[in-house]
């Protein structure tokens, strides 16, 4: 029942719970406001978000892309770029001719250690050979190859490849369309050539204390 002062007015009471139910009102539509604009956004509204970013920044890094792309690929496509363009620059170190030319005949002058077998028949009685290379970047290079060397001759690089270059004409006997026999030419590899392991220093020692006593004995 409503409570009424005695001067017929609506009662302090009243107007209170009038204000707290206004009070609760106002509240439950701000819930609702708030409710509304926090709604999480679906799957699709995502990726929509996401392709957008995606080819905002494809368009700043200069990526070409069709308009209908896919996420996935247009993500491929930025990632690839990315590490394309984080990977460190190598300036690449520029060579003086001169420069150029020593290193090159260092690399000429390398020696191997190998041991040589001459397949030709015609020099079976050669112990060895001397072979001589030049070109115009590391000169010229002369050196003598001994043969059957178990233990190792140490020749230049730029020679060694000549020695493994080298072929010669060797005949072979063949039945021609007679059925007669017939002598047939065909180049074949003039030496066998078996690369050793470089000398221990050890081996390097002894070898050494070897020739300085035969020079003294001499």
């Amino acid at each position: 029942m409503r409570e009424i002062s005695p001067s017929g007015d609506i009662s302090q009471a009243e107007i209170i719970m009038k204000y707290d139910e206004k009070i609760k009102q106002i509240q439950r539509n701000q819930q609702r406001i708030f409710t509304q604009q926090e709604k999480p956004m679906s799957n699709e509204d995502l990726q929509l978000d996401e392709l957008t970013l995606l080819k905002s920044r494809a368009t700043k890094m200069g990526i070409s892309y069709h308009p209908s792309i896919g996420i996935a690929k247009l993500r491929e496509k930025v990632n690839s770029r990315l590490k394309t363009m984080n990977k460190p620059e190598v300036n690449p170190v520029t060579l003086s001719a001169h420069k150029l030319k020593t290193l090159r005949r260092k690399e000429a002058s390398r020696l191997v250690r190998v041991n040589v077998t001459c397949m030709n028949p015609a020099k079976k009685e050669w112990t060895g050979e001397i072979f001589t290379v030049s070109n115009s970047v590391v000169g010229t290079f002369k050196k003598f190859v001994l043969f059957n060397t178990p233990d190792g001759w140490h020749v230049p690089q730029i020679i060694l490849n000549a020695i493994k270059e080298r072929q010669f004409q060797q005949f072979v006997k063949s039945k021609g369309l007679r059925g007669n026999e017939v002598k047939q030419s065909k180049l074949v590899k003039e030496f066998a050539v078996e690369v050793l392991p470089p000398l221990t220093h050890d081996e390097i020692t002894e070898l050494a204390r070897q020739q300085a006593m035969s020079q003294s004995i001499g």
